[in-house]
């Protein structure tokens, strides 16, 4: 038998009885009713239908239950995206934030010592960097947008 939801009416998943019932009186084909109850003290939920599983699909359909299950799917998969760009993004400007330090080092030392070819060197390096952080960052765009 198939699993049944939680009651719509009262949510209790204790209280929930499946039967087949002659009612209000034996069907003219002979066969009896599918049922499915809600036997919470004042839920008044019944579902009948020709047959136990038919009862069962009838008492399960949710459209709108399932409907917002399916939206909740797409919207935790946004986040997630969105949640991989963030921390993509913050892994950049930690590098970015490291190199402006290490050009911000070199500029004043090529204004305190002009003639040294190692601060400029390092400036030239963290430039690099630089574009290839920013090539890095428009090929990622690239591929996820």
């Amino acid at each position: 038998m198939n699993s049944l939801k939680a009651c719509p009416l009262c949510g209790s998943t204790e209280n929930l009885m499946v039967y087949k019932e002659w009612f209000p009186v034996k069907k003219p084909d002979g066969k009896e009713l599918g049922v499915v109850e809600c036997t919470t003290p004042y839920c008044l939920m019944i579902v009948r239908a020709p047959t136990i599983e038919e009862a069962i699909k009838k008492w399960n359909k949710r459209p709108i239950e399932d409907r917002l299950i399916k939206e909740n799917e797409q919207t935790s998969g946004l986040y997630n995206a969105a949640l991989d760009e963030i921390i993509v993004l913050k892994k950049q400007i930690m590098v970015s934030k490291d190199v402006l330090e290490r050009i911000s080092t070199s500029i004043v030392g090529m204004r305190d010592y002009p003639n040294n070819t190692s601060v400029i060197n390092d400036a030239i390096k963290a430039l690099v960097e630089i574009e290839n952080i920013r090539k890095e960052d428009n090929e990622y765009r690239r591929k996820n947008v």
